[in-house]
C-alpha cells in the first residue's frame, strides 16, 4: 500500500540565493515586476524607431497625441529615454 502514495518530485534544486531571500521573506513586489516589464519595451520601442528612422522610414505616428505629430524625432527619442530613465530609477534598488 505504501507504494502508491504519490512522491512529489523536486525537477530542480532551488538556487541558494532564492533560498536566503525566501528566508529573509525578499520578493519582488509586483510594480517592481511591472517596471522590469516597462523597461524591456520602452527599450525594443526605441531600438525599433531608431532603426525604422536609420532605414529612412517616416515613423510620424502621433503615438504622444496630435501636438506630437509635429516634433522632431530627436525630440521623440529624448521622451522616450525620459521614460526609459524614471523606469530604471524605480529598479534600481532591490527591495529589502
Amino acid at each position: 500500500m505504501a507504494d502508491t502514495v504519490p512522491r512529489i518530485i523536486q525537477t530542480e534544486p532551488e538556487s541558494e540565493h532564492f533560498i536566503e531571500q525566501k528566508r529573509k521573506g525578499m520578493h519582488f513586489p509586483a510594480w517592481h515586476q511591472l517596471a522590469l516589464g516597462g523597461i524591456a519595451l520602452i527599450s525594443i520601442f526605441i531600438a525599433a524607431t531608431v532603426a525604422a528612422k536609420v532605414r529612412g522610414l517616416d515613423i510620424t505616428c502621433g503615438c504622444f497625441g496630435h501636438a506630437s505629430k509635429n516634433w522632431s524625432f530627436s525630440t521623440h527619442l529624448a521622451l522616450d529615454l525620459v521614460l526609459l530613465g524614471a523606469l530604471l530609477f524605480l529598479v534600481r534598488k532591490s527591495p529589502g
